[in-house]
């Protein structure tokens, strides 16, 4: 299962452009090198995980936008 939120392109004053969807934040660790993808397993994906992603993770940060 795949959950994703889109939401319009953000327009950045201090760069004077559109948000490229890029963070700079791609670092190496001791555990994986830059650029790794990374995705964890979760065993179930139910009702119940998946109301409760909405509610806790999605509905909010849409909210604060």
């Amino acid at each position: 299962m795949f959950l994703a939120a889109l939401a319009r392109p953000r327009y950045e004053p201090p760069r004077k452009q559109h948000w490229d969807g890029k963070y700079a934040a791609k670092r190496r660790s001791k555990n994986r090198a830059k650029g790794d993808i990374f995705t964890r397993n979760i065993d179930t994906v139910d009702r119940t995980v998946y109301k409760n992603y909405l509610l806790t993770k999605v509905f909010p940060a849409i909210k604060e936008k």
